[in-house]
């Protein structure tokens, strides 16, 4: 599941995070462009990790 990636990005955001290294998690993944929007979403939307992996699904299977 991608849900604990999404935790710990928006955990690290809420903490004051200015960015992130996930290359791997991004472009190696089965779904890059849905992990892209989801990640996108936590980091200028403020969404919460539910959220995001919402976004993720709904664009995976889309």
């Amino acid at each position: 599941t991608e849900l604990p990636v999404f935790e710990f990005v928006h955990d690290g955001m809420t903490k004051g995070a200015i960015g992130l290294n996930l290359g791997r998690n991004i472009w190696q993944h089965k779904h890059p462009v849905a992990m892209a929007k989801a990640l996108h979403a936590i980091i200028h939307k403020d969404a919460t990790p539910k959220e995001a992996n919402d976004i993720f699904n709904d664009t995976k299977n889309g």
